[in-house]
């Protein structure tokens, strides 16, 4: 199996090497995070509208 890698620096490469666009690589932070806290929910509640705002975004793109 191939070395895995994190993927912030993933993206943080892709916008580094000219790949990612600088407004994508932040919108793609912001997704990695919420994705994170959706992953590993222990402490975490997402309301209703949140999970509709994330789904309507995540479509839009």
């Amino acid at each position: 199996m191939g070395k895995r890698t994190k993927l912030v620096y993933n993206l943080s490469n892709l916008s580094d090497n000219g790949i990612l666009p600088p407004i994508l690589d932040g919108i793609a932070d912001i997704i990695r995070n919420l994705g994170n806290t959706a992953a590993h929910p222990e402490d975490t509640e997402f309301s209703n509208e949140m999970v509709s705002s994330m789904m309507e975004f995540t479509q839009t793109l």
